[in-house]
């Protein structure tokens, strides 16, 4: 299903229409090309925005199809819900956090899931824990699992980052807002910018070039002169080669993912990074897209 252009996200019109287009066999809906089942809906909270998960949720509700937030490089973002602000992924059955070195805290690696069920929330806790469940002992397994659980000295690392995590979602916050004044005024670049319902909390600092600048290209020119930027993402997923020829590819065209699949760039963020660091960045972008704007 289509993204969104301006957050980037799924977009709910366009999940609404897709549902709409499916076989409903009166217990399940099919996709309408390949007859496969729709198990479920998982939005992808792209860079740190938020998904419309309360536009979403109207959507699903009336299929009653679970709802699985990808909220991995969302920690710390918000949403407005009425007249409250809550954090990414509420609402959804489970929401997923990853904490990868570049994300906003990280334990290595490892993440969490966040879930509301319970019982969900055992088959989860049973299935990283290579199939134990309460009560199993040491070599009993209930049910074929895996081994996923994050180690102490992990998990430790995360509990130490949580601290922190006030302060380093303040100094992101901060850069990008630097970002967000240096770039402005420079032709043919934009910066991602919020929802008004949203409140991000950025898990990278993304770039939209404009039709006319060769966005790998500058991607390449950048480096030449010291700038380390990198092409998010290219190709999108559905034309990864995992998908080639897979009866899983979207049942109608998706122009906006593969407008910002071309277009989208990450220049240098965290949150160590000073506003005169950020100034040489605004600085080196004027002189490499004028190396490889398209005649």
């Amino acid at each position: 299903v289509d993204i969104d252009p301006g957050t980037l996200c799924l977009s709910p019109g366009h999940l609404k229409a897709y549902l709409e287009s499916c076989k409903d066999d009166g217990d399940d809906l099919r996709d309408p090309r390949t007859g496969r089942r729709v198990a479920g809906v998982l939005p992808v909270d792209v860079f740190g925005h938020p998904a419309d998960l309360p536009a979403m949720l109207e959507v699903t509700r009336a299929w009653q199809l679970p709802v699985i937030s990808d909220s991995c490089e969302a920690l710390g973002s918000r949403y407005r819900r009425g007249d409250d602000w809550v954090h990414a992924g509420t609402g959804a059955d489970v929401a997923t956090f990853a904490f990868y070195p570049n994300k906003q805290i990280t334990t290595a690696e490892g993440g969490m899931a966040v879930v509301a069920d319970p019982d969900l929330e055992e088959r989860i806790r049973s299935l990283r824990n290579q199939g134990r469940r309460p009560g199993d002992s040491w070599l009993f397994h209930s049910r074929l699992g895996f081994n996923y659980r994050l180690d102490e000295l992990s998990a430790a690392l995360g509990v130490a980052q949580m601290r922190r995590i006030d302060g380093i979602l303040a100094r992101r916050a901060a850069v990008s807002a630097w970002y967000a004044d240096a770039l402005r005024g420079i032709e043919g670049v934009a910066v991602h910018r919020a929802a008004e319902w949203a409140r991000p909390a950025w898990f990278v600092q993304a770039v939209r070039v404009a039709d006319g600048i060769d966005r790998d290209r500058l991607v390449e020119g950048l480096g030449r002169i010291g700038i380390e930027a990198k092409a998010y993402f290219e190709p999108a997923i559905h034309r990864q080669p995992p998908y080639a020829g897979d009866d899983s590819l979207p049942a109608t065209p998706l122009p906006e993912t593969e407008a910002a699949s071309a277009r989208t760039l990450i220049v240098p963020f965290w949150s160590g990074m000073s506003e005169a660091q950020v100034g040489r960045v605004a600085e080196a972008l004027p002189v490499a897209i004028a190396e490889v704007r398209r005649p």
